[in-house]
């Protein structure tokens, strides 16, 4: 081990900082791979330097210059994402971790728990892997009052006696005499 390592520092260039994260990202999966992560990283946007401008300003003379100084103002380089990596060794209670129990951010590549929406060190949304792992909550419905099924016959105080269509939660759907259906709560109805 004493020959590896235990920094990297690696820059990624790009016309933006995402188009340049894209490409931290995937080398960042193969630099964990070899034990190596994130620590920090930093963006700096492209510019040109002053020698660039001085050979515009001399140019000016033969107005091709003149170009040139545009072309400078408008059209900015590629910039650089410099990324420190550190070497870290898998230590014994990291390799007894459940797997599963952890999952890499992709936007970071730290290492955050399962369960986390938003990771701890960028925050990262993992909006899609959390919505669709989430159990569904076991939420306990209210006691109906009554029990109505399709089918069975019930009496309302202002509309009197009919027959249940539908039961979706505390609506009950019913069909009176007069072939209308009315939507009630269980509390308005009495089995008849």
């Amino acid at each position: 081990m004493a020959d590896q390592n235990q920094v990297i520092i690696k820059t990624y260039k790009g016309k933006s900082q995402a188009e340049a994260a894209v490409v931290f990202q995937a080398d960042a999966a193969v630099m964990a791979a070899q034990g190596y992560f994130p620590a920090s990283q930093s963006w700096a946007p492209g510019t040109w330097g002053c020698g660039a401008f001085l050979g515009a300003l001399l140019l000016c003379v033969l107005l091709v210059g003149i170009v040139i100084f545009i072309f400078l103002l408008i059209v900015k380089p590629d910039g650089t994402l410099s990324v420190i990596y550190e070497f870290r060794a898998v230590s014994d209670s990291s390799a007894k971790a459940i797997p599963g129990d952890e999952k890499t951010c992709p936007q970071c590549a730290e290492t955050v728990k399962a369960a986390a929406a938003i990771c701890r060190f960028c925050r990262y949304e993992f909006v899609a892997e959390f919505e669709s792992s989430r159990p569904i909550p076991n939420v306990p419905r209210p006691i109906p009052v009554g029990h109505f099924e399709v089918g069975s016959r019930v009496m309302h105080a202002n509309w009197g006696v009919g027959e249940v269509t539908a039961v979706d939660g505390d609506v009950v759907s019913v069909k009176y005499q007069d072939n209308r259906i009315r939507h009630h709560v269980r509390g308005a109805l009495k089995p008849a």
